[in-house]
């Protein structure tokens, strides 16, 4: 009982503070692009914010990324599933608030071709910049965001060049705040 009573006591002290680091709900579109590709794919994803204090906010974000491609075999499809979680330090402005920081996730690379599907989920991590456009008052805000990803495919625990696949994001979209 004290441990609830305590727990509800530090949530309820800690509110102000949540309260004016803020957070959101996102949503936004972009490309996906790699030395590895010959063209940018097309990228959708969502983003849940949230201020942990005034100087730093975690960023949960789901992206989702598809190519189809028609060769002599058939049609060829390439899906990349990114679940992943950043840490950020937004530097509030005015209007404008520029962010920087870097996370880590799991992604999943779905690759199918005629009858064969090929499953692949590994660890990777990333760095993330971006800019956030708005009205402090207004809920509805625009950001864009660069996310640079290096996904492990290899067995070994470590991160050599030619076991690493490098990819970046680049996407644009709109914030419901809170």
């Amino acid at each position: 009982m004290r441990k609830a009573l305590f727990l509800l006591l530090l949530i309820f002290c800690l509110m102000p503070v949540v309260a004016q680091a803020g957070g959101g709900l996102g949503l936004k579109g972009g490309f996906l692009d790699s030395d590895e590709m010959e063209e940018q794919i097309t990228m959708l994803g969502a983003d849940i914010r949230i201020g942990m204090i005034p100087l730093l906010e975690l960023i949960l974000s789901g992206e989702y990324a598809w190519d189809s491609q028609e060769d002599e075999l058939g049609d060829n499809k390439l899906h990349n599933i990114a679940a992943t979680g950043s840490l950020v330090v937004p530097v509030k402005l005015s209007f404008i608030t520029p962010y920087a920081g870097g996370g880590a996730g799991a992604h999943m690379f779905i690759q199918t071709g005629g009858d064969e599907t090929e499953t692949d989920t590994k660890f990777g991590y990333h760095f993330v910049g971006g800019v956030i456009l708005g009205v402090p008052s207004l809920p509805l805000k625009l950001f864009g965001e660069y996310r640079h990803y290096w996904v492990k495919m290899g067995e070994e625990a470590n991160f050599s060049e030619e076991e690493t696949v490098k990819y970046h994001t680049l996407a644009g979209g709109l914030i419901l705040g809170f």
